[in-house]
């Protein structure tokens, strides 16, 4: 792999300590989403939805159970793109700056645009216009020294079965992502939404006032999973393509990096449901072609 120019190091360095730092956000927000760390944005939360200065006592349970997929969605995203400013950055390859760009606007598009629609522009204040601006600079002083065409290599016939599938998986769920934003209260989640309903407030559905609560939680949910899997695509497309193990390390480390997080706090509020209907399944479908090409990728060469 080639050197990165000089005038790159500088904003490949920031942007791996801004990729760090936000996954390690995203852990926090999980862990600790609905503590005095984030009153100010709870409280916006709580007036938006409720009128109130905080989140009502019987709805603090189902949001910080939120905060799990959300954080573990953020810290999974960010490692992401920490590898792919890693691997394919600070390499000067093309490919690795239009997946850092799309990774980032997916998410804010989707995250931002659905905020809006339910009125929650303190999220898109207090949080969104973080990333971007921390993230979103250095990113287009970075621009500059990239080379190569950006176009996939071609998928060798021994492993296109397989690397199909890993490419296909991480569309469909950049894609469900979206589509999560306006699931809430549709037949999508309705099985989901009646185990959520049970499990917390001891219910067949959802209390008419949380609705509007959980309809914006998915906006950045689904947003940083579509974010999280375009970057996944890319990772597909490019170095897992050309039979690079990093790349499929770094898929591995990303989804891991959720589960574990997603899921410990998912245990932690005993929403099992969450864990079986969603997180076992996404792992399912990702590990095997993900296991099938590393069996068949080549290690790095010393």
């Amino acid at each position: 792999m080639t050197v990165p120019a000089a005038p790159a190091r500088g904003s490949v360095r920031y942007l791996l300590v801004a990729c760090a730092w936000f996954a390690l956000l995203g852990l926090v927000v999980a862990v600790a989403g609905t503590s005095a760390l984030f009153e100010p944005y709870t409280a916006a939360m709580a007036q938006r939805f409720f009128g109130a200065p905080s989140l009502p006592a019987d709805v603090v349970p189902f949001t910080a159970f939120l905060f799990g997929p959300i954080g573990g969605s953020i810290a999974g995203k960010w490692v992401a793109a920490g590898a792919v400013v890693w691997g394919g950055l600070a390499q000067r390859e093309r490919w690795a700056w239009h997946a850092s760009v799309a990774g980032l606007a997916s998410w804010f598009v989707i995250d931002s645009g659905m905020s809006i629609v339910h009125g929650a522009y303190f999220n898109v204040l207090m949080i969104n216009l973080v990333p971007l601006a921390l993230f979103g600079a250095p990113l287009f002083f970075a621009r500059r020294p990239v080379e190569g065409s950006g176009r996939p290599p071609p998928t060798p016939a021994h492993r296109a079965a397989f690397h199909h599938w890993l490419m296909g998986a991480s569309v469909a769920f950049a894609l469900l992502g979206a589509v999560l934003t306006v699931a809430p209260g549709t037949f999508v989640l309705a099985l989901w939404e009646s185990m959520a309903a049970t499990h917390f407030f001891g219910l067949d559905s959802l209390p008419p006032p949380v609705r509007p609560l959980e309809a914006f939680l998915f906006a950045p949910l689904g947003g940083t999973i579509t974010g999280q899997f375009v970057l996944i695509a890319y990772l597909a497309a490019f170095p897992v393509r050309r039979g690079e193990r990093w790349g499929l390390a770094a898929i591995a480390i990303s989804l891991a990096t959720w589960f574990v997080i997603d899921s410990s706090v998912c245990a932690f509020h005993g929403a099992w449901f969450n864990v079986l209907t969603v997180n076992v399944m996404t792992i399912a479908v990702m590990a095997p072609p993900l296991a099938a090409l590393w069996a068949s990728s080549r290690a790095p060469s010393a």
